[in-house]
């Protein structure tokens, strides 16, 4: 739209700019490797995102060695294991048909004003199951969403039985504040058959209130009242 009065510009550009003034998590597209996340278990910085994998160090899993940092997964539903080292409660990663048995994560805090958000991400799950449902997570303040499991990856993959291929993860929430943000991917029913995810561009967007539109939509029929005068005039 092309404004012909300061004003009206003026005024729409604040509304903008308050409805956008928050922050985004830091190396939220990781191209600084991990810096500003905790990684736990075996999680790298790999092909411009970050790459976790449920896979132990010394090739146990698979009859080959598909561990990437030379770290093994933590131990879930346990004491200072998966769960609770990325901010969330023993448990939270049992999403599947059997519980949890160990994975690697990533977490990260961030405040946010009070408000209504979108969050989304790009992923690719990889695994080598073909009966159980390994599965990745995210976790916002503790509400944890499945967001893939061994039964979505369909395509044939080079480096695993099968992958999903490249996709979006997209979850709505409320902010009262400091965020924690937990990604992570576990292996449930056994701890030696590998499934891994990769992320990317892990991004944030504020979701105006109404009451945000009303007062857009209030300063320009103001401005269009204002320019009918002048006109006029």
């Amino acid at each position: 739209m092309f404004c012909t009065l300061r004003f009206i510009c003026s005024a729409t550009a604040a509304i903008i700019l308050a409805s956008h003034a928050y922050s985004q998590p830091v190396n939220a597209d990781f191209g600084s490797g991990l810096a500003n996340w905790n990684p736990v278990g075996d999680a790298i910085s790999q092909s411009g995102g970050a790459f976790l994998t449920t896979a132990s160090n010394g090739g146990a899993d698979d009859t080959a060695n598909f561990n990437v940092s030379g770290t093994s997964p933590l131990e879930a539903n346990v004491a200072l294991g998966l769960e609770e080292s990325t901010g969330l409660a023993i448990g939270d990663a049992n999403l599947g048909l059997d519980p949890a048995n160990e994975g690697s994560g990533l977490s990260q805090t961030f405040s946010l004003p009070a408000g209504l958000y979108e969050l989304s991400f790009s992923y690719n799950f990889f695994t080598n199951e073909t009966g159980t449902f390994d599965h990745a997570f995210v976790g916002i303040d503790g509400n944890v969403f499945s967001f893939a499991d061994s039964s979505d990856a369909i395509t044939a993959s080079t480096s695993y039985g099968t992958e999903t291929g490249l996709k979006t993860y997209v979850q709505v929430f409320t902010s009262t504040g400091t965020v924690k943000l937990s990604l992570g991917v576990v292996d449930t029913a056994s701890f030696d058959v590998t499934s891994a995810v990769l992320i990317d561009n892990v991004t944030l967007t504020a979701i105006p209130e109404p009451s945000t539109y009303a007062a857009l939509v209030g300063s320009l029929a103001l401005g269009l009242v204002a320019m009918r005068r002048r006109r006029s005039a």
